[in-house]
């Protein structure tokens, strides 16, 4: 689509920019371009990795951060992300669980880098603290990949 560098958000164009990445593969972008770079279900940044829980579509899993704002602005979830050097290291347990931040209008004046979440297929989408650690989340007996594929689909005109 638009492969053009005039376009992205991206450090600079803001005091502080923040990203929230949803689909890194035909609308979205993979490599960290703001202050802070939110990855949730390291969807968009790692490459294997195509849709967002519930999504069935690219579409879906690029409108996915919406929601999950939506959702933190307008009903008030808690959805914490913690500071990891990449999602490898975030799969592995070797973050810094003390460094975190919800995802939201307001973050840590100190915040900078990649952080990473696991959320669910369906509202509310925040595993609270346990979404911080993967192989800890409630549910998760699996690859999240795969999970993605089961459950209700988030499609057009549905939240869930």
């Amino acid at each position: 689509m638009c492969r053009t560098t005039d376009i992205l958000v991206k450090q600079g164009v803001a005091e502080r920019v923040v990203v929230l990445h949803g689909e890194g593969d035909v609308f979205g972008v993979r490599v960290p371009v703001g202050h802070i770079d939110i990855y949730p279900n390291g969807i968009g940044y790692f490459p294997r990795r195509k849709l967002q829980p519930g999504c069935d579509s690219k579409i879906c899993s690029h409108m996915y951060p919406f929601v999950l704002f939506m959702e933190a602005l307008i009903e008030g979830v808690m959805i914490p992300a913690t500071k990891c050097e990449s999602w490898a290291k975030f799969r592995q347990g070797d973050c810094q669980f003390q460094n975190t931040l919800n995802i939201g209008l307001i973050y840590p004046s100190t915040a900078r880098g990649l952080y990473f979440c696991l959320t669910q297929p369906n509202p509310p989408f925040t595993y609270m603290e346990h979404g911080l650690r993967y192989k800890t989340s409630p549910a998760r007996t699996r690859d999240p990949e795969k999970s993605a594929k089961s459950g209700k689909k988030m499609t057009k005109g549905t939240k869930g």
